[in-house]
């Protein structure tokens, strides 16, 4: 390939990666992001720039990934990993996050959502990612 045409791509590539990360909200309720791997799911849920009015955003997307396919409750405790827990107002977290039928599944997962409920809310960063 070309040199010129190298580098085409990647810049290329770059803009695509932006404007999933500015667009993400509207990518996460897409028929594609299910159909996204392990590995590139946890490499979009973990971007510290991805365009989310809160991280609540995140989290519905990896709840959403997840319930996509029976098979990916395995991968559960790794997606879940990804979501900034400590963002998430404390509200959210014990009525929705806690309360989720998926979390419940997990002994690790419930125990990521409590310590992050205990979180002193001094600590607490509610604000977006990017």
């Amino acid at each position: 390939m070309p040199q010129g045409l190298v580098v085409i791509s990647r810049s290329a590539v770059v803009e695509v990666d932006r404007l999933i990360e500015k667009n993400f909200v509207l990518v996460s309720r897409s028929e594609a992001f299910l159909e996204l791997s392990l590995d590139e799911v946890t490499e979009l849920l973990s971007k510290d720039d991805l365009h989310v009015i809160s991280e609540k955003d995140v989290f519905n997307a990896a709840i959403r990934w997840i319930e996509h396919s029976s098979e990916r409750t395995k991968t559960l405790e790794k997606i879940i990993s990804c979501v900034r827990l400590h963002l998430l107002d404390k509200d959210f977290l014990v009525n929705n996050v806690a309360r989720h039928p998926i979390i419940l599944r997990s002994k690790r997962c419930r125990e990521m959502v409590r310590s992050k409920i205990n979180f002193p809310d001094f600590m607490r960063l509610n604000v977006p990612r990017h």
